[in-house]
Formats: structure tokens, sequence, C-alpha cells
């Protein structure tokens, strides 16, 4: 089965687990094929170098000779004798292991020239793979995206940041304050304060909207009879007075329009007039402003109109791109309201789903139903629906009675609270047009020269939108970012504080001095485990953590796709990665026992990194070892999966709900891509120091990559698929871990006092170059579908709509409503189906519980009449 899994085509991976898992599988991939390469100049070329060396020997001699008395202290302005040789030698304890290193070689030996040779080819062989590999992933992204079908994230732009809806200005947050329980108890001069920068706030937009109008292409006379319109909403005092000085402020600018209009002949619904005042020297009208041009059609309203919305989308769409061009827009709604409701829907609904699955099944397979279930149920957590009808005490009910009673209760309410959200816009939409060419450019060009508003991206998957990111505006996503990266960079520097807490609770000798524990933990077996593998224990868990707790970072600073949120993971995790396991082995090893030269001269970081590094090189080999050999062949078992699917499997009573265990077999790239990514930049690194770190490297990238092609094709399944963005961020790993490379092995040479190491200078900067040259020419065909290939896809698609039309109109209905949040799609009609079912299957209970009975009773007659 191994070689079937080698020699898997990778199109047919495509087509069973996508373009992201072929990438993933490629990085892999990637690792397998430098270091075949590498394994040949390192250990035909260098191996044999070091070891032809006799440093090591020398320094172990110095190791085991008896310490000399200590000379008396030189003369004030004499140099000390002693090299850089004898500074290791008393720093560190060289092993026979080290001949095989970079450390067998004595200073200005020339065959330190092997080594800068073999620096460049690993420097070239590293580039030129990783061109191919851009230019390939490329090439398979546009063909990704050809086969895929129209609408979706082909076809389909994500707006942010939308001027003209107070959601996340100052005017909402405020609204939301004055109607707050705290504001109602703030002294009465504090909220005068308070109204009177409200009323502050809608005299300056009531100042901005009476401005110059700005005729867009929108039917007034629409709105002017919509009896919608003129119906009030439930707000506070200080808001409708709001909403009537700007109601006003609309009125004298429809007048004034109307006005100037009549005195101009001007009339056209695509007229937008710029002026320019001359006597402010050149001064730009109010009128470019974004929300100004927003609150001609929006007006002033803390919550605008449902279809108002839509159509200013619309029109600012085909203003700017085209008549005809949008297919659809779905505007998003603030649904905190409604998502509760959602959530217990589904799950009521679920529940009900797999009970009557359980008593079909036991039917059909004429098992004995002894009673009907019975639930407890608490009326007031269900408010007052549950109070009127279960009381305040718990009381114990017929579970599908109960159930299908909330069924109905929640499918009644849904709708309402639809309602409701409908009137609470948010500043987000997803725009579907009817080409990829138009969506390329509306993604591509820069649609508003205020860059705050009018954000546009490419759409992500319907299934892998985070639906409360979408409230967020740009300020705010900008805040939280700084934030958050401050949190993480302070984790990433102070990580261990926290583990050296929670290591320092579970001592021992503390634990001893609680009553009951302290017998337990002094149990000569129990305290060794405590003392040995316990705090080792306590830094693997709390690694283990990091990518679930990044993620919450991720989705914290506003990221609006599940990609997003994971991308951010693989970044993130990497260079904390970086930090705990790379430069923290070799700080522990070498930086802090030369803190003081460091802090006097800072620049000497390379040359502490040079020391330290060939020390580390055996700690590395034998993480690399196990963790590609040994965890990696742990982690194919699925030992812990497979215990928690069994456990779950006896709870689940019928088949879908085992079938719905199995499903859920999902996985994401951001606990995993690092860890390959950090082996090879320790491969890399290490390939010159020693290069017995390079066939460690291969047997690595060897069985993970045979591990997870068996987990992608057959057992594992993502949440999304994102057409290979994940490559992007390996490059920029795979990168950093050369220049890891070059930089050491430039401090290694220095320290070794050869007189060419400016040399390998070059080396660095062709790198850079080449990282710079790479990301220009690639970056944007990776994220973007280049113009021209969306024109002839779109040919392409127009000349299958005239062999179909059917089914394009069938696809094309559908694209209307795949960006419809989640909790809009529930309907009233929906549970209709099922409630039938559950008539259906409560009588067929009770028939059969009343039959059991009447069994039972006659068996027990006849039993006393014997």
């Amino acid at each position: 089965w191994m070689w079937v899994i080698f020699t898997y085509p990778e199109q047919e991976l495509i087509e069973v687990a996508g373009l992201d898992s072929a990438m993933y599988i490629r990085t892999l991939q990637l690792g397998w094929e430098v270091f075949v390469k590498l394994c040949f100049w390192t250990m035909i070329v260098i191996l044999p170098i070091n070891c032809t060396g006799r440093e090591v020997n020398t320094l172990m001699t110095n190791q085991l000779a008896p310490p000399s008395p200590p000379a008396p202290p030189p003369p004030a302005g004499c140099a000390v004798a002693g090299g850089e040789d004898e500074v290791q030698a008393k720093k560190y304890a060289f092993t026979t292991f080290d001949k095989l290193s970079m450390a067998n070689l004595p200073a200005s030996s020339p065959k330190l020239w092997a080594h800068l040779v073999v620096m460049y080819i690993v420097t070239f062989t590293v580039l030129r793979t990783l061109w191919r590999y851009n230019e390939e992933a490329t090439l398979l992204r546009i063909k990704f995206l050809a086969n895929s079908p129209r609408g979706g994230p082909s076809h389909t732009v994500l707006i942010t940041d939308i001027p003209g809806m107070k959601h996340g200005t100052v005017v909402w947050y405020l609204r939301l304050f004055a109607g707050s329980t705290l504001f109602i108890m703030l002294p009465a001069g504090l909220k005068k304060k308070v109204l009177d920068l409200m009323e502050e706030t809608a005299g300056k937009a009531g100042q901005v909207v009476a401005g110059e109008a700005i005729p867009v292409k929108v039917n007034k006379a629409s709105f002017a009879t919509d009896k919608s319109l003129a119906e009030p909403t439930a707000m506070s005092n200080i808001v409708i007075a709001m909403a009537k000085v700007a109601d006003q402020n609309q009125v004298d600018a429809d007048k004034l329009e109307e006005e100037k209009n009549a005195g101009t002949g001007t009339t056209g619904p695509r007229q937008r007039k710029f002026t320019l005042r001359a006597s402010e020297g050149m001064q730009i009208d109010d009128k470019l402003d974004p929300w100004a041009q927003a609150g001609e059609v929006l007006g002033s309203a803390v919550e605008p109109k449902a279809h108002r919305v839509q159509h200013f989308i619309h029109d600012e769409m085909e203003f700017s791109y085209g008549e005809g061009c949008v297919a659809a827009v779905n505007p998003v709604w603030d649904t905190a309201e409604l998502q509760p409701l959602i959530n217990e829907y589904q799950a009521v609904r679920q529940k009900l789903e797999d009970y009557l699955d359980k008593c079909a099944y036991e039917l059909r397979r004429r098992k004995p139903i002894k009673k009907r279930l019975t639930i407890t149920v608490v009326g007031p957590t269900l408010g007052e629906w549950g109070t009127k009808n279960y009381g305040v005490k718990p009381v114990k009910v017929d579970a599908i009675e109960f159930w299908t009673a909330r069924l109905k209760e929640l499918s009644c309410r849904i709708p309402e609270v639809q309602a409701k959200c409908l009137k609470k816009a948010i500043p987000s939409a997803f725009v579907t047009f009817h080409t990829r060419a138009t969506q390329v450019k509306v993604v591509s060009a820069l649609h508003h020269h205020d860059e705050t508003t009018w954000a546009t991206q490419i759409a992500p998957e319907p299934k892998e939108i985070i639906w409360p990111s979408l409230a967020m505006r740009a300020w705010q996503r900008s805040l939280r970012s700084v934030l958050l990266w401050v949190v993480y960079l302070l984790m990433m520097m102070f990580y261990m504080i926290p583990v050296a807490a929670v290591q320092a609770l579970i001592e021992v000798p503390k634990l001893a001095d609680v009553p009951v524990l302290g017998t337990i933990v002094t149990l000569p077996f129990i305290r060794q485990v405590l003392e040995a593998i316990v705090p080792g224990l306590v830094l693997i868990i709390f690694l283990a953590l990091m990518p679930t707790i990044l993620a919450i970072f991720c989705r914290l600073s506003g990221m609006v796709s599940t990609s997003q949120v994971d991308f951010g993971v693989v970044t993130r995790y990497f260079y904390f990665q970086l930090v705990s396991v790379f430069l923290g082995a070799i700080v522990a090893g070498s930086l802090f026992s030369q803190l003081k030269q460091f802090v006097k001269e800072p620049s000497s970081i390379i040359t502490i990194l040079g020391v330290g590094i060939p020390m580390t090189a055996t700690f590395f080999i034998n993480y690399i070892l196990v963790a590609g050999v040994g965890k990696t062949g742990i982690k194919h078992l699925r030992i812990p999966g497979a215990v928690i699917f069994y456990l779950l499997s006896k709870l689940a009573a019928t088949p879908r709900a085992r079938a719905r265990l199995w499903a859920d077999q999902y996985t994401l790239y951001g606990p995993t891509v690092p860890y390959y990514t950090i082996a090879f930049l320790l491969g890399v690194t290490y390939c010159c120091i020693n290069p017995i770190i390079t066939p460690s490297a291969l047997a690595y990238f060897g069985v993970v990559s045979l591990v997870e092609r068996y987990n992608n094709i057959y057992v594992y399944r993502r949440t999304y698929e994102s057409a290979g963005l994940l490559w992007r961020r390996v490059l920029n790993q795979v990168m950093t871990g050369l220049y890891i490379f070059q930089l050491c092995m430039i401090g290694l040479i220095s320290i070794k006092k050869f007189p060419y190491s400016p040399v390998m200078i070059p080396a660095i900067l062709g790198s850079i170059a080449f990282h710079i040259s790479t990301l220009n020419l690639f970056a944007r065909p990776a994220t973007l579908t280049a113009l021209h290939d969306a024109a002839e896809l779109d040919a392409a698609a127009s000349e299958m709509a005239r062999a179909d039309p059917e089914a394009q109109a069938a696809k094309e209905a559908t694209d209307l409503d795949a960006y419809v949040a989640p909790a809009f799609k529930v309907r009233a009609g929906d549970i209709t189906p099922l409630l039938a079912d559950a008539t259906e299957v409560g009588l067929l209970v009770d028939a059969d519980v009343k039959k059991r009975a009447e069994e039972k009773a006659a068996k027990k007659a006849a039993k006393g009449k014997k």
C-alpha cells in the first residue's frame, strides 16, 4: 500500500481532496526533493572533510587534562593568550560525535572552501526548486479555477466598510450606550453631555447631507410611496429626534437639487457633480466624501430599510463597473438576536431526528420499546413560553411532545426575529457578478479614493464565513490586530513563565503539604512520575494548545473566514516554534552564557550564534528523528481518535448518528504545517555544520509524506477550499530557513577566521533579491485570476449556457441565495415533514408499548392460572 500511496497521481488527489491538500502534500514533497539533493553534496563532500580534521581530539584532550593552577593576572594593557577554540573548550563538553561536524576543522583551514562552495550549492538548490514549485503552483491554481463551477468565490466579492451605515460608528455606539442600564444610572449632568454629543453628531451628519445633492440611480419615487419607509422603529426619544432632523435635512437637500437641476437643465440618474471652489483655492467639494454620497441614498437613520440598502449597493456597483453587471446583492445583517434561536432550533431538531431514527431502527428489528423517552424541563430557562407551559419547577415530560412543541414555537418566533434583523444592516455585503472578469476588476481596482471605505476582497466559500467578523469596521480590525500582535509577541518572549508557574504548583514538596494528597504524591512511583515526566508534559501540553490560542486571536482580530484564520495560525505558530524550539535551544546553550558580551557589543550576535549552533546539532538530529519516525508513526495510528470514536459510537444509537461521527473527520493546516517548515529550517541550517542531519531530514519528510498522503486521500476532509493559497506561507517560511542558514554559515566561518568569509555575503543578497522578485511575480497570480484568463473562462461559460440554457438558469437562481446568512435560510415550513414523522413514530411507539404491556399481562395471567 505504501507504493500505491507514494505514486498516487496529483490530479486525482486534487479531485478527491482539493487543491489545498495538494499544496499541503507538495510542501512535504519539496522537503523530500531538496534533501535528496543535499544528501549527495553533504554526505559525499562535507562529511569526509569534517572527519579529516583533528580539532575535536585536541579539545577533548584539553577537557580531560587536569586543571592548571591559576595564572597571575596579566599586566595592564596586555592581551590575554588563548583563542576561540580555548574558549569553546572551557564552555562546552565535546564528544566523539562532534568529529563529524564543522567544529572538527581548525581555524583558517583551507578546507573551509568546501563549506563555502556547498553553501552556494545549497542556496542554488533551494532557490531553483522553489522557483519551479512556484510556477507549478500558479498553473495548478489557474487550472483548478478553470474547472470550478460557476458562482460562489469565482464570481462573488465581499465588500466591507460600506459607508452610510451607522453600525460601528460613534453614533451607533452612543445609541447603544443611551439604551443601556448604565446610562440610566448616570448623573443628570453627565446624561445631558452625552445627549448633547449625540445631537451634535446628528447635526454634523445633517449638515453633510444638506450639502449639494448627488443623484444616483435609485427609484426615489418608490421610496416616497413605500409605506414601509414611514414606519417608525423602536428607538429612544433622542434617536427619534435625530432621525427627524436628518429627514428634514434630506427634504431640504432634495428641494435644493430640484432647483439647481431646473435652473441648469441638467437631469439624469447617473450624473455626479464634483465642484471646485475657486474662492477657496481649488478646495475639493464635500461631496467627494463617501459618507455624504451614501447619506443621499440611505439618509441619516440609524437603521436604514433593507431594500434601500440593497438598492444602494447594487447601484454603486453598476455605476462603477457597468450597467447589468450585478447578478445578486446580499447585504449582511446583525443576527446577534437571531442566532441563539437558530442554534436552539437546530439542536432540538437534531435531537428529535436522532430519537425518531432510533425508534424506527428498533421497530424494524422488532426490539422491545419499554416506554416513551422522558426528559426534565426547567420552564424559566425557555423564557416566557417555558414558564407558561411548564411552570417554574423542573418537570418530567414526554420527549417527542416537548421537542415537537418547542420546534413549533421556534418556527413561529424565528420569522419575527428575522424581520427585526433585516432592519439592522452592518457595513458588509456579498455582491455576485455575472462574469468572472467583472469580479477581477472589482477586487483589483481602487474603488474609492478613501481607502477606509468600500474595501473589496474575493469572497470566501459560504460554508467558511465567520459572520460575526463582518460587523467590524476597519478601525476595529486594526485596533484589535495591534493589541493581539502585542499579546502574541509577549507570549512568544515569555511563554515559559506560565509553564514554570504550573510546574511550580505541582512540585512534590508543595503537594506533600496537602492533607490527603500528600500521602499519595509521596509514594515512590508517583513521586518519580511527578518529578520526571510531569514538568516536560506541561510544556508539551502548552505547545499543543498554542494553535487553538492563536486561532482565537485570529478570530478576535476580525478575520472573516476559516481559511484566513487557519493561514494566520500557520504564520504565527511557525514563528513561535522558531523562537521556542530553534532559538530557545541555541539561547539556552550560548546566548545566556555570553550575555555580557552581547550587551557590550550587540553586533556580536552572529558570532554568539556561530558558537552555539554547532553544539546543538545533536539535539536537533534527535528532535527530527523522534518527531518524524516516532511521533508521526504514533500519530498515524490515531489512537486518541480511535478511542473517542469508539466511545461516541456506543452513545450513537442510529446509523445516521454514527455516520455523522465519521463525517466529522476534519483537520486544519495551522497545527501541522509549521512543524514541517521548522524541520526544513533545521535540516538546511545544519546541513553543512553536521551533515548527518540531512539523511535524518530525508527520513522525516519521507515518513511524514507517506502518512499525510494516506490521511488526505482516505481519512481527512477540509473545512474550506482556498485554491492553493497555502503555498505563499510555505514559501516565506522556507525562505526564512534559508536566511538563517546563510547567517549561521557566515558566523561560523568568520569564527574559524577564514579570510574569504565575505565571499558569502552575495548569497544573502541574491536570496533577498530572489524572494522579492518571486513575490512580485507570483503573489498576484497566486491570489487573483488574471483578467485575460477570466475573460476566456467567461467565454467558455457562455458557450455552455447557450448549449444548455435551462441548467444555466437553474444555476444562476441557486447563486442568488448562496451568500445569504444561514440564519435567514430557516423557514417555518422546513419542519413540516419532521413533525409528521414524529406523530407517526409516536403512534407506532405507543402501539408497540401497549402491545408489549398486553403480552406481559397475558403471560402474567397465564402464569397465575397455572
